[in-house]
């Protein structure tokens, strides 16, 4: 059977998660011109079951540590590694051993679910090696997404929707989308505009070094018509290449400390 996380680097996804995954690859290389995958430690914080980011990293010869609160999401991800060089662990990150450091700490679609973001910003920036490099990513507090999800939650349609994907994915004998992760219970605390995300970046002494946007159109209603039209995935990630910022569901930065010398 063919191992879930090698859909993403096959396919895009209506979320743009293949776009997201892209642009992490082609930021480390860059940031990291001479070195080869095995030589690079990646710490993936928020990990979920590691389908999306930490498997296929792990899979392209990353050395990847991923850390998630979630136990059963935890546990998914320990039964997909097989022989990657990934190890998968249930606690938060001041919990990891304090000496431990790395490459490439990614923190993705996790700053809008916490208590203080700019407390998990720096603690994930003091566990880069000198040089390294912070991946983080986070949806657009008023794109596309939030507003179709703003007008999902408000008329109540979590249960029709619920009912629906059970009654299709009986129809079509298939287990569905592939979930990044088991916790479905984590809402969004935060709801970041760009000038937002620039002041806390700042407050915690980050350089933004490249960024990206993903989809278009990936909230609820847009995944239920576009589920039938997986065709138009890609176009859906691409088009963002072109369109202003406000428009992006979700934004992707590369950061390095202040203190760095680049």
């Amino acid at each position: 059977m063919t191992p879930p996380y090698l859909a993403i680097l096959e396919r895009e996804n209506l979320w743009g998660y293949r776009k997201r995954l892209q642009f992490m690859l082609r930021t480390v290389v860059h940031h990291f011109p001479a070195r080869a995958p095995h030589a690079i430690t990646i710490l993936d914080v928020g990990c979920g079951n590691g389908t999306m980011l930490a498997l296929p990293l792990a899979y392209l010869g990353y050395r990847v540590t991923g850390l998630d609160v979630d136990a059963a999401s935890v546990v998914r991800a320990r039964e997909l590694t097989g022989s990657l060089s990934a190890q998968f662990l249930c606690c938060d990150l001041e919990a990891l051993a304090p000496p431990v450091r790395f490459d490439v700490v990614i923190c993705s679609e996790v700053l809008e679910h916490v208590d203080d973001p700019a407390a998990l910003l720096r603690g994930c920036a003091t566990r880069l090696n000198p040089k390294g490099l912070l991946l983080v990513t986070v949806p657009n507090g008023h794109g596309p997404f939030e507003i179709e999800s703003r007008i999902y939650r408000r008329l109540r349609l979590e249960r029709i929707f619920s009912l629906a994907r059970r009654w299709l994915r009986r129809r079509r004998g298939g287990s569905g989308t592939q979930a990044s992760t088991e916790n479905i219970e984590s809402g969004h605390q935060h709801f970041f505009t760009q000038r937002q995300l620039r002041e806390l970046f700042d407050t915690c002494g980050l350089r933004i070094e490249a960024r990206s946007g993903g989809s278009l159109f990936c909230g609820p209603f847009s995944e239920a018509v576009l589920r039938w039209f997986p065709w138009l995935f890609g176009l859906n990630a691409k088009v963002t290449d072109y369109l202003p910022a406000v428009f992006h569901s979700s934004w992707y930065f590369a950061l390095v400390p202040e203190t760095e010398g680049h």
